[in-house]
């Protein structure tokens, strides 16, 4: 559960759906599952939590790719910031990818025309060339970044993601 900073209770979809988004900080997250910290994790509704190592890693890749809300977490020491990536972007190569959408006839029939599963991802790469990360139209739960910042992540050791080539 995520709180604002009068201890009112916010939708954590707010930071996925790439749009700007007006919260009161700083914002207080409670656990659902207790664990080791890491430097990046996606909480309960692919909500992105990353420590202040992280940020400023991101700050220096992608200063305006994001906006960043300062956060505690429960039971945890550190300094923390959820991120609300502001790109959305359609760009999966379906001539490349396996993949199932979802229909009019689905139970969710608001999703129409969107991704329900993915399972082999391959982005068309001249419609993401102006950009560092993202998050793909119709399937948005996933963040994609470029080469750079998976270099930068990995050369500075951020715990807690896991890269498959797209």
């Amino acid at each position: 559960m995520v709180r604002d900073g009068f201890g009112i209770e916010v939708d954590p979809d707010s930071f996925t759906i790439a749009h700007k988004v007006d919260v009161v900080t700083p914002l207080a997250i409670s656990l659902q599952h207790d664990g080791d910290p890491l430097d990046f994790t996606l909480a309960a509704f692919e909500l992105p939590i990353v420590s202040s190592r992280t940020l400023n890693l991101l700050y220096e890749l992608a200063p305006d790719a994001f906006q960043a809300f300062f956060a505690s977490i429960e039971n945890h020491e550190g300094s923390y910031a959820i991120i609300n990536f502001l790109e959305i972007r359609k760009c999966l190569d379906e001539t490349k990818s396996e993949f199932i959408k979802w229909t009019k006839s689905d139970h969710r029939a608001d999703k129409a025309g969107q991704y329900r599963q993915v399972t082999k991802l391959k982005i068309d790469a001249k419609l993401v060339a102006d950009t560092e990360i993202f998050r793909l139209w119709g399937w948005d739960t996933q963040l994609i970044v470029s080469e750079r910042i998976q270099r930068a992540f990995i050369q500075r050791k951020i715990s807690g993601v896991y890269f498959v080539e797209a």
